[in-house]
């Protein structure tokens, strides 16, 4: 079993599911039966689910995440595997911010992108770098909102943990 956890608008769930698709979802310890009926395009499907036709469209966003809608509801949903969701409790409890205005890398990896350019104006929140560890891409986000004044790093680089990736003047 693949253990899973789905957020939808921010509520958590514990999902575990087989690597047979024909197998039932198991959410929350309850079992649901899942069959794609019909792919009607742009994103719209219908479903079978425990004997219910749903009909949902799913929009994948930047972040990853997915926006939802059935019956004329909005719902903002994400799936994180259970290795995704330590290493964000990792992220969290080491903090990606050295001091204020200094983003560090929580861990080693492998710098995969950068976001943004000295001189860009980023606010709180703004996924800055994407850093590759334990061959899975991890967002870091800023904590200040600010000018960028420095990167220390370029794509392609390694990183050890602690080392600063790149600073934000605060005093904009």
């Amino acid at each position: 079993m693949n253990e899973i956890q789905i957020s939808v608008n921010k509520e958590i769930f514990k999902a575990s599911t087989s690597d047979n698709l024909s197998d039932p979802i198991q959410l929350n310890g309850k079992d649901y039966s899942i069959e794609l009926l019909r792919n009607h395009g742009n994103n719209v499907k219908t479903y079978l689910i425990n004997n219910k036709v749903v009909t949902i469209q799913a929009d994948e966003k930047d972040d990853g995440g997915f926006k939802i809608l059935h019956n004329n509801f909005e719902y903002l949903a994400e799936i994180k595997t259970e290795t995704t969701v330590m290493l964000e409790k990792f992220m969290i409890n080491t903090g990606s911010a050295l001091g204020e205005g200094q983003i560090k890398a929580p861990m080693p990896g492998l710098i995969v992108k950068i976001n943004f350019a000295v001189g860009d104006v980023v606010n709180e929140g703004d996924k800055v770098i994407i850093i590759e560890a334990m061959k899975m891409e991890n967002a870091l986000a800023t904590n200040v909102s600010g000018k960028i004044k420095a990167i220390k790093v370029n794509e392609g680089d390694a990183v050890e943990k602690g080392k600063i990736l790149l600073e934000i003047d605060t005093e904009e």
